[in-house]
């Protein structure tokens, strides 16, 4: 069962990121200008003063979004 949800979940993440590109949306931080010096303090800013809501199915800290908004780069 642990698979076919994977597969599932990747499927609609596809799905997604098809709909944004379609629609003209950005999908990465540097197709809005967010590149280059100063941009990975700017990222850990973000991350630092993110606020994490505990009633989330997965509680993530700081690093954890640092992790996600560097993956956008």
């Amino acid at each position: 069962m642990g698979e076919e949800h994977e597969a599932l979940a990747a499927a609609g993440i596809d799905a997604l990121e098809a709909f944004i590109a379609e629609i003209g949306l950005p999908t990465k931080l540097s197709e809005m200008g967010i590149e280059g010096e100063g941009t990975d303090e700017m990222l850990r800013a973000v991350a630092d003063s993110t606020i994490i809501i505990p009633s989330c199915p997965k509680v993530l800290d700081a690093d954890e979004v640092y992790e996600i908004l560097e993956a956008c780069k």
